[in-house]
């Protein structure tokens, strides 16, 4: 596993729970980067597709773009494992 790719999803998940716009959207960017160092890696998937979900929510965006996002990085997540608790979650809500 790359350090780097780990640390960037680690990053990321710490300032997804902060709820607030700006924090998430930092979040979406160490996530992207993650995903460019190992475009398999299905934790940053689903992780994306949580925290572009708690976007709309937190920073009002339409939901119809945070949803169509959420869900085609959950999909995206499951190809990679299908067993990933967190992109069924968010497929499910």
């Amino acid at each position: 596993m790359p350090p780097e790719r780990h640390d960037a999803y680690l990053r990321a998940n710490e300032l997804q729970i902060s709820f607030r716009g700006e924090t998430l959207r930092e979040a979406v960017d160490l996530l992207e980067t993650a995903i460019r160092i190992d475009p398999s890696f299905a934790p940053a998937y689903s992780l994306l597709a949580r925290t572009h979900m708690t976007l709309h929510f937190a920073a009002q965006t339409p939901a119809d773009e945070m949803i169509e996002r959420a869900t085609a990085f959950a999909r995206q997540a499951l190809e990679y494992d299908e067993e990933d608790l967190q992109a069924h979650m968010c497929l499910a809500a």
